[in-house]
């Protein structure tokens, strides 16, 4: 009879080592897992994250980050259908979901708007330098007409020196204002690149909670 109940005791042993040994397997396997919501945020914390949005329908590109990935992501799009693509670390993504889709075009719908106003002001910079360039080649004109005149004709080619001057310090001015506003774009563009990356970041931890992720490497 003991002996019995000693087998039995035994048996019930190795039953217990097994399931303790088969759930700390499936433990460990759970560790493995894709990371998804906050626990893909907490992860990696340090790691750089790019974000490459396009469009549906167009070939522009939005980029928060690195463009080092500008190839293989263009390389994943179907067509001109509308995608996402996210690097943080050593993990890709690809969102095609229509609903993040639209999240992340209206996180960076304001960026758009900063490039058009930055293209502007580039424009009018050039414009201004161009006839800046105009000024001073007549300036030198009049400067060589000058020491060749008589005494009434310098009079009139110096009157004209002097209307070139005046609207020299008006381009100055005018450039003065548009540095101005260059500064401005730049601390207003820093600030929407900070907050998009938050939002972003957002966006792909919902999108991975949700499973409409799809992890490419």
């Amino acid at each position: 009879m003991k002996r019995s109940w000693v087998i039995y005791i035994f048996s019930a042993f190795l039953l217990a080592s097994a399931t303790a040994s088969l759930a700390g397997s499936r433990v460990a396997g759970a560790q493995r897992l894709e990371p998804s919501g906050d626990q893909f945020i907490a992860d990696e914390s340090d790691a750089p994250i790019s974000y490459l949005f396009f469009a549906e329908g167009t070939r522009s590109i939005n980029v928060i980050g690195s463009t080092d990935d500008l190839d293989r992501a263009r390389a994943l799009r179907h067509g001109l259908e509308g995608m996402l693509y996210v690097r943080r670390g050593a993990r890709s993504y690809v969102i095609r979901d229509l609903e993040a889709l639209r999240r992340a075009q209206a996180i960076l719908a304001p960026g758009d708007e900063l490039v058009a106003r930055q293209t502007a002001l580039t424009a009018q910079q050039t414009t201004l330098a161009k006839r800046q360039d105009e000024l001073a080649q007549a300036q030198n004109r009049l400067s060589r007409l000058q020491s060749q005149a008589s005494s009434s004709d310098s009079r009139d080619l110096a009157r004209e020196q002097d209307t070139l001057g005046q609207e020299i310090d008006v381009i100055g001015r005018v450039e003065d204002s548009l540095g101005r506003g260059v500064s401005s774009l730049g601390r207003e563009q820093a600030l929407f690149t900070q907050e998009a990356r938050v939002k972003l970041r957002r966006l792909l931890a919902d999108t991975l909670r949700q499973g409409a992720a799809s992890r490419i490497d």
